[in-house]
């Protein structure tokens, strides 16, 4: 039998993808020893896709060549200098960013990627991209842009090429959003609502029902009052919860719950915890809420795998972002009549807005949310500065200069 040469890769039937499966050894510019797969459905098939891959990418010594397809530097990129610098929700937005780069651009060498090109590309995608072809945000286009920049300046760093075009490109001007929060009188709709869900459901004596009914019951409440994002509210536990020496009672934020399954608990949005104060009301309404649960929790007995999860769903293991939002609360709102597009973010901005309405200091408010700076809480709520100045113009007037 011939021996294989060094780098030649080793061929055999994978029974699960139920195609023939080649994995070689190469080298990258940093000198690291890697290994890649390539499928086929014949012998044939999976030796033609690992020889085209290794005449655009590899040299005579198995070492990656120097000006790499788009496709395969985005990928290595991505894996290798991304993956484990960022949270598993930001990396999967890397990915779906330049994924569509990938797609358009992957045949080309990095090199002969050109300015106008690229401005042509990002000019279609905010006019026509997206799945729905009605074009993407400008935010989306923005970080296309800024992904895809920094990508190609560590490729720079290693000497795999020689220019940035991406840097002669022009970003689209950002459009916000209008914000549009909840009124206090729909936040008191929602919650009064939600609460009789819950009395309904008891009332049945449906015991599933009751207890998803509070799970956003409580859920609904705790996002108003205090301006969490939903992953921070899904990753509550019950000994986040605390009083001072002056009987002051607050929540403390330290964890989030991630959308990506392969890593379900991580550090909030910010990597920084907080301690949000709340109100007499949503103490009562958590004591409650830990009776029920509690209560539940008997009932079901080994079903539930308790892990001290204040939203802890029917078998302890809480709720998915999107089960939770676009289903559970979505409902809800279409009961309430709140016909306009609301996100459970939303409450979020509520939280902010009526705050902010009242004349609470924004730094207040910033520490609330958990804003990374002041400014970040300024510029997101700026439309309000006209109602944060009537109330220092009433300061004023009872100074009676």
């Amino acid at each position: 039998m011939r021996r294989r040469s060094n780098g030649e890769g080793s061929i055999y039937h994978n029974k699960k993808r139920n195609m023939y499966e080649l994995r070689i050894t190469y080298t990258d510019p940093l000198g690291i020893k890697k290994r890649k797969a390539f499928y086929g459905k014949t012998i044939k098939e999976v030796k033609e896709n690992c020889s085209k891959w290794k005449e655009n990418n590899l040299n005579f010594d198995n070492i990656v060549y120097k000006n790499p397809l788009v496709k395969d530097w985005i990928v290595e990129w991505l894996e290798t200098y991304v993956k484990n610098t960022v949270r598993p929700s930001t990396y999967e937005k890397y990915k779906c960013c330049l994924n569509p780069i990938k797609d358009f651009f992957g045949d080309k060498h990095l090199n002969n990627l050109d300015p106008t090109s690229l401005q042509h590309f990002f000019n279609r995608e905010l006019k026509s991209g997206g799945k729905n072809k009605k074009g993407l945000s400008t935010l989306t286009i923005r970080n296309q842009r800024r992904y895809l920049s920094s990508c190609i300046d560590t490729a720079i760093k290693l000497e795999l090429i020689t220019k940035n075009p991406v840097k002669l490109t022009k970003p689209p001007k950002i459009k916000k959003k209008e914000i549009e929060p909840l009124t206090i009188e729909e936040c008191k709709k929602i919650i009064n609502l939600a609460y009789n869900n819950v009395q309904a459901m008891i009332n049945q004596n449906k015991l599933g029902d009751m207890m998803s009914a509070e799970d956003l019951y409580i859920g609904v409440y705790i996002a108003i009052e205090t301006g969490m994002r939903l992953g921070e509210l899904m990753a509550l536990r019950w000994n986040d919860v605390i009083n001072d020496i002056m009987d002051n009672e607050y929540i403390i934020v330290q964890r989030s719950k991630s959308k990506i399954k392969e890593q379900d608990i991580t550090r909030t949005k910010t990597g920084l915890g907080r301690k949000i104060q709340i109100s007499n009301s949503l103490s009562v309404a958590l004591k409650k809420h830990f009776k029920i649960q509690k209560a539940y929790i008997k009932e079901v007995n080994q079903l539930y795998n308790d892990q001290n999860y204040i939203i802890g769903g029917l078998f302890g293991n809480g709720y998915s972002h999107s089960h939770y939002s676009s289903r559970k609360f979505k409902k809800l709102l279409k009961q309430a009549n709140i016909e306009r597009r609301v996100r459970f973010h939303d409450l979020r901005h509520t939280h902010a807005t009526l705050l902010l309405l009242a004349g609470v200091n924004p730094k207040i408010v910033q520490e609330r949310l958990g804003h990374a700076s002041i400014d970040m809480t300024l510029d997101t709520y700026s439309h309000l500065t006209l109602a944060n100045q009537s109330v220092a113009v009433n300061v004023l007037d009872k100074f009676n200069i």
